[in-house]
């Protein structure tokens, strides 16, 4: 069975780079704890997860929208 190897599309190779530029050129994250009760955890965790997303992303949403105002 021989490997083959698959070519990029354009599009896949730009898409790619801007990925790698927009990694090397962002700001340094820090660390935000926050205490919450497990059930009210368990349940955000969940519910982020049936939205296809994750609760560091939607903090971050949240931040950026009260910083906004």
């Amino acid at each position: 069975m021989a490997l083959e190897i698959k070519k990029k599309r354009a599009s896949e190779v730009s898409s790619g780079k801007s990925e790698a530029i927009k990694e090397v050129t962002k700001e340094p994250q820090k660390r935000l704890n926050v205490m919450v009760d497990a059930s009210k955890y368990k349940a955000l965790k969940a519910k982020a997860n049936d939205d296809d997303t994750n609760i560091s992303a939607l903090v971050n949403k949240w931040v950026n929208e009260y910083l906004s105002k």
